[in-house]
């Protein structure tokens, strides 16, 4: 439609034209019309150019690029400066102190003297308990020599009994062995026995033979006695034969007498050592077992009593030394001058194995794990941290809280450090050295899941991502868009499908 004001125009040249200059003519109203629609097409065809040219170039929209670089999640808590490693230090001795360094907050190094002891005391109870202990030994020793001596005298009487058992052993065997062998040689014999007895009829034969011819030779007639001269002639040849014969075996047989000696000697032999083994030994009078174990208890007594007193003696001469650096956290003998055995002196805590104690949200249980990094904040110093325990288990608070308590340690401790004050804790939870990545507040959540919006040919499009790590800054994009894309930066008044213009935001 044509304007008021444009018409108001048309009318004031009209009028301007019917009215100005010689010779100019008024147009006729037939005219005017058309002209009017000409100029309203015109105006509506510019407006409609310039409607589809706003909407080929659209809105312009902030856009920021998908980068490659770290992406770190951290967790920040806060904590309690605490001593890995602290001791508290006793006497080891009944004595008056001589001298004293103690001061809470003193820092002392490794074999510092801290505290010195009057030792004249224990001096003099180690040389009694020397002395106790020598006399002990003697009197032990004495009572063992006595019987030692009573021993070796037994010992001697029951050695002596056993080599005469051993010895009438010996001469039984050798009996028997005679014996046998007498045995075995008479019944080896015993041929020559039976030929001995027939020698011996055969000379009694003759023998008889003989006295018989000898009567026929002295009263007998010839020829009967010259033979019977004959025949005792050769019979007393032959028995002067025989006779060398029987001799002869004679010798060669052995005798049965000697047997029968043998037999009595082994007699005696076995009943003199019978009676010597039926004798128990000689039993050594010496110290019973208790006795004995009592003197060993008595002589360990001694040596501990002589031990403890010169090894307290030495302690109290040592004094009490820092065995490591650190800092006196409290002195348990101000105001007194007499240490006792098994008392508390002071406690030393050592401020270069230091760590941090944790207590955080049982919700965040999943931020600490064992050998992660931190960095620890105290006062105006930073340190190198790592996560070294993690509780298994949570407690309640007294506010009702319940919490997961954990433990740093600080890695490179120096002279800043205070144990005791508040430290600030910043826990690498994960860290990616390569990530893909864009600020974090670009990314939008739905029940979907996450999503961003990109400028695709003109048009704002939704594209649906998967995160990874977010430090807080950055988050880690491991699906859905690549390095270079662009992304919208600020998606408050944008919707899906609506036309845009990308512009590069400052980054």
């Amino acid at each position: 439609m044509v304007k008021k004001d444009e018409l108001s125009q048309l009318d004031i040249m009209e009028e301007e034209q019917g009215t100005s200059g010689k010779g100019k003519k008024k147009l006729p109203k037939w005219l005017i019309f058309p002209i009017l629609g000409v100029v309203l097409l015109f105006l509506v065809l510019l407006s409609f150019l310039g409607g589809n040219s706003q909407k080929d170039s659209g809105s312009a929209v902030e856009v920021v690029t998908v980068k490659s670089g770290e992406v770190k999640e951290t967790f920040d808590t806060s904590g309690t400066v605490v001593s890995d490693k602290q001791k508290v230090f006793y006497s080891p001795v009944n004595a008056p102190i001589s001298d004293s360094k103690l001061e809470v907050g003193k820092t002392v190094k490794k074999g510092d003297l801290l505290v010195s002891f009057d030792v004249k005391d224990l001096e003099k109870a180690n040389q009694e308990s020397q002395l106790q202990g020598l006399q002990t030994t003697y009197s032990n020793q004495s009572t063992l020599e006595q019987a030692a001596k009573s021993a070796n005298e037994v010992a001697k009487q029951n050695a002596e009994v056993e080599q005469q058992k051993q010895s009438l052993r010996n001469k039984i065997a050798d009996l028997r062995n005679q014996i046998n062998n007498a045995n075995n040689a008479i019944e080896s014999s015993q041929p020559n026995r039976d030929k001995l007895n027939e020698l011996k009829k055969k000379l009694q034969d003759n023998l008889k033979q003989i006295e018989t011819l000898k009567v026929t030779e002295k009263h007998g007639a010839e020829p009967d006695a010259t033979e019977a001269a004959n025949e005792i002639a050769r019979l007393t040849n032959e028995n002067m034969d025989l006779q060398n014969s029987i001799t002869l075996l004679e010798a060669q047989i052995p005798s049965g007498d000697g047997s029968a000696a043998l037999y009595s000697e082994l007699s005696a032999a076995e009943q003199s050592l019978a009676d010597l083994e039926a004798k128990a030994p000689a039993e050594v009078n010496g110290l019973t077992g208790g006795e004995l174990g009592g003197m060993q208890v008595s002589e360990n007594l001694a040596e501990l009593a002589s031990l403890s007193t010169e090894e307290l003696l030495q302690k109290g001469r040592e004094g009490i030394k820092a065995e490591f650096d650190g800092v006196i956290a409290k002195v348990d003998i101000e105001g007194t001058n007499m240490a006792t055995q098994g008392s508390p002196l002071f406690t030393l805590v050592d401020n270069q194995s230091v760590g941090v104690e944790l207590e955080v949200s049982a919700n965040d249980f999943d931020k600490l794990v064992i050998g992660n990094k931190a960095v620890v904040t105290v006062g105006k110093h930073q340190y190198e941290g790592e996560v070294v325990k993690v509780n298994k288990i949570a407690t309640t608070n007294e506010k009702g809280v319940s919490s997961i308590g954990a433990k740093l340690k600080i890695k490179n401790p120096d002279g800043e450090l205070f144990i005791g004050v508040t430290a600030k804790v910043s826990v690498t939870v994960d860290d990616v050295k390569s990530a893909l990545y864009i600020p974090s507040e670009v990314v939008n959540e739905s029940k979907s899941g996450s999503y961003v919006y990109i400028i695709e040919e003109g048009t704002i499009k939704k594209q649906t991502v998967e995160t990874g790590i977010n430090s807080g800054s950055r988050i880690e994009i491991k699906k859905g868009l690549a390095e270079g894309d662009s992304v919208v930066y600020d998606t408050t008044d944008v919707k899906e499908g609506m036309s845009a213009t990308a512009v590069e935001k400052d980054q």
